[in-house]
């Protein structure tokens, strides 16, 4: 089991990566947009806020994958628990837009799917 967790993290810290460089593919297509004046200068800030808001939950993310310990948990649906509950408290303690809750969440579940936790929280039911 513990493996699978160690696995989980490892699937988990990938798709961050990709998740952050979503997010700055969208950061440089509103530059571009904002230079070929295809979005007014209130849009543009507005957006890039949301964006660069939305990078610092993913690294706020990050922080609290690297302080977890697979060892510490019994199993991995307690590990995962634990980095939701861990998330939303820094979600609110910084701030940080609630859309990056819905992200993360996607993240989490797609790759408890496929690490098979969906199959096995079935079989419990």
């Amino acid at each position: 089991m513990r493996s699978v967790k160690k696995h989980y993290l490892a699937i988990l810290s990938v798709e961050l990566d990709d998740l952050k460089e979503d997010i700055e593919h969208l950061i440089t297509e509103l530059e571009q947009s904002k230079k070929q004046h295809r979005c007014t200068e209130h849009v543009f800030l507005h957006n890039l806020t949301l964006f660069r808001n939305e990078l610092l939950g993913v690294n706020a993310f990050h922080k609290i994958l690297d302080e977890i310990d697979p060892a510490d948990y019994a199993t991995l649906e307690e590990m995962i628990h634990e980095i939701k509950t861990r998330f939303k408290l820094r979600v609110e303690m910084y701030g940080l837009a609630q859309v990056i809750n819905i992200l993360i969440e996607r993240k989490l579940n797609k790759v408890a799917r496929y690490v098979g936790l969906g199959q096995i929280a079935a079989e419990h039911e």
